[in-house]
C-alpha cells in the first residue's frame, strides 16, 4: 500500500542523484522519491521490482531492477534477504521523512547491521563456506566486471577500422559522452574521417589506433589528409644558347 511521503525542496538541487541519473540513463529522481512512497515508516519495502514499478513509473518503458541496482550500487539502498523473501531499505530515510505517529509499525524484518556500510548486499539465508563462499566471490567478481554496451557506442564501434579493446573503450566512450567532453555525433564525424584516413593511406592493422587510444587521445578533433599533398614544381634551368 502505498503511503503519502514529504519531500524537502534540497532534493531538486541534489547533484548527486543528477549525475546518476546522467551516467545511467535513467529516471532515477522520479523513481528515488516515488519509492519512498511505497516504503513503510522504517523505509522498508518488498523487493519485488516488477509490482514497485506499477506503483512509481506505471506508463515508463524501462527495467525497473535496473533502476534498483542503481540506487544499491551508488548506496542509496540496502538490499538484503531474510526466510521471509527479498527486501530493500532506504538508507537514512528518517533523514527524508517524518512519519505519521498513526502509520502501522513495520512487519518487515530489519537489515543486517554490516548492511549500513555495505554498498551492495549480498546476505544469504544461512552462512556460506569453502567452495560455495569461493563462488559468490567469483560472481560478484564477473557482474562487476560487466560493461553495458549503449547503442550508440556500438555504432561508433561497428564504423571503427579496428575490431579490438572493445570494453576499455566503451567505459572511455561512456566517460567521454557522461562529461560532455564531446557528443556521440561528433565522435562519429571524427571516426568516419579517420577511416576515409586510413583507406586512403591503405594501411595495415598494426597502424591504426585501438579504438580506446584513439578515444583517450581526443582524436576526433583531428584533421586527416586523405588526398595526397600538391607540391611546388621546382625551377628549371635551362643550360646552353
Amino acid at each position: 500500500m502505498a503511503r503519502i511521503r514529504t519531500i524537502k525542496p534540497e532534493f531538486f538541487t541534489d547533484y548527486k542523484l543528477y549525475e546518476i541519473e546522467k551516467e545511467t540513463q535513467l529516471p532515477i529522481r522520479v523513481a528515488y522519491a516515488g519509492l519512498w512512497t511505497q516504503c513503510d515508516r522504517e523505509g522498508r519495502f518488498e523487493w519485488i521490482p516488477e509490482q514497485l514499478k506499477i506503483g512509481v513509473l506505471p506508463y515508463d518503458n524501462i527495467d525497473f531492477a535496473r533502476v534498483l541496482d542503481a540506487l544499491v550500487t551508488r548506496g542509496l539502498l540496502v538490499k538484503y534477504a531474510s526466510k521471509e523473501g527479498n527486501f530493500g531499505c532506504v538508507k537514512h530515510f528518517k533523514n527524508h521523512q517524518i512519519v505519521n505517529n498513526r502509520e502501522k509499525d513495520s512487519t518487515i524484518p530489519e537489515p543486517p547491521p554490516d548492511n549500513d556500510v555495505t554498498r551492495e548486499s549480498r546476505v544469504e539465508h544461512a552462512p556460506l563456506k569453502g567452495r560455495e563462499r569461493n563462488n559468490i566471490k567469483k560472481t560478484k567478481q564477473k557482474k562487476s566486471d560487466e560493461v553495458e554496451y549503449s547503442e550508440e557506442f556500438l555504432e561508433f564501434y561497428e564504423l571503427y577500422p579496428r575490431k579490438e579493446d572493445k570494453k576499455p573503450a566503451a567505459i572511455k566512450y561512456q566517460k567521454i559522452v557522461s562529461n560532455d567532453e564531446a557528443t556521440h555525433e561528433q565522435i562519429m564525424a571524427g571516426a568516419k574521417k579517420y577511416v576515409a584516413y586510413i583507406r586512403a593511406k591503405n594501411k595495415d592493422d598494426d597502424f591504426i589506433k585501438l579504438p580506446s587510444t584513439w578515444l583517450n587521445k581526443a582524436s576526433w578533433n583531428n584533421e586527416y589528409q586523405t588526398k595526397p599533398r600538391i607540391q611546388a614544381s621546382q625551377p628549371v634551368t635551362i643550360f646552353g644558347g
